[in-house]
């Protein structure tokens, strides 16, 4: 709580504007990067969205018979193959960078079968999903295309034996060890 009343005085933390049609706008502050500030603004909705009942809802479904009582690989994996099989890598428009509400992605996804987004866009749906369902996870940033800029978010879970690495947008190999350094973000806070 200090820690981001301080941060709203210095204006180092991202401000929320609006949100119309899933898209979610805020102008960003001062003296963070860029990068830093759109982990922060991940990990907030990731926990705002994380409790919504119908991301919750839609998220239990996807778990057949074959997932067992607290199965929570059987969890994860079902949310993985849904990722890899229904939502489709989209760029954002030049110069915007959009961040799509989970709940607009799903709404997408139940009008046409198939939901798109970015790489951001893909970390808050699977982030959220994850988190209503009890598994901490944090949006990380990642140098994809540049060496010198993070250019890409994915996420990592806390799991029993530690923390895994899952780039919901790399279907080929979501859990692979990603290249070059990590920008870590904040666990999502369990109360949005």
């Amino acid at each position: 709580m200090l820690f981001e009343f301080v941060d709203r005085i210095l204006d180092r933390q991202p401000l929320r504007i609006s949100e119309e049609n899933g898209v979610v706008r805020y102008r960003v502050g001062y003296g963070t990067t860029d990068a830093e500030q759109i982990l922060s603004v991940l990990s907030r909705l990731i926990s705002e969205y994380g409790v919504d009942p119908r991301v919750r809802r839609f998220t239990t479904s996807l778990f057949s018979d074959s997932v067992g009582n607290d199965d929570r690989s059987g969890q994860v994996r079902a949310i993985t193959s849904f990722m890899e099989d229904n939502v489709r890598y989209v760029r954002d428009p030049l110069g915007v960078e959009y961040v799509r509400s989970p709940v607009a992605m799903l709404d997408e996804y139940e009008k046409f079968g198939m939901a798109n987004g970015d790489c951001d866009d893909q970390v808050l749906l699977s982030g959220s999903m994850l988190h209503s369902i009890g598994f901490a996870v944090r949006p990380v940033g990642l140098h994809l295309y540049d060496s010198e800029y993070h250019d890409h978010v994915a996420l990592q879970i806390q799991g029993d034996r530690g923390i895994v690495n899952y780039d919901p947008c790399n279907p080929s190999n979501p859990f692979g060890e990603p290249k070059g350094d990590i920008l870590p973000g904040r666990f999502a806070p369990e109360n949005a």
